[in-house]
């Protein structure tokens, strides 16, 4: 299921998203991240990478590099939950 194409999108998106993303405690934001209006942020875990593909009737959970997580009972949950097609961005840790 996995192409090139999908391959090329998850190693992009690692390289030029995820490394811009910088861990911060709520002082140091004015020191490590410019002053702005908004700000957005969410607790980081101390996970893996990974990405949700869906497919019309196939789900994967993949790192960045289309490598598969053998985790039958979470692509079932994510079944049970999201009925779109797309790639959904997320950490998996346990």
């Amino acid at each position: 299921m996995v192409e090139g194409n999908i391959n090329e999108i998850l190693k992009f998106y690692k390289l030029n998203q995820a490394s811009k993303y910088i861990p911060v405690r709520g002082d140091e934001i004015l020191t490590k991240v410019f002053e702005c209006e908004k700000y957005g942020i969410s607790t980081k875990y101390d996970g893996h990478l990974c990405f949700v593909i869906k497919e019309k009737d196939k789900t994967q959970i993949l790192n960045f590099n289309g490598e598969c997580f053998k985790r039958n009972e979470l692509i079932d949950e994510i079944d049970s939950l999201i009925n779109k097609e797309g790639i959904i961005v997320g950490e998996i840790f346990h």
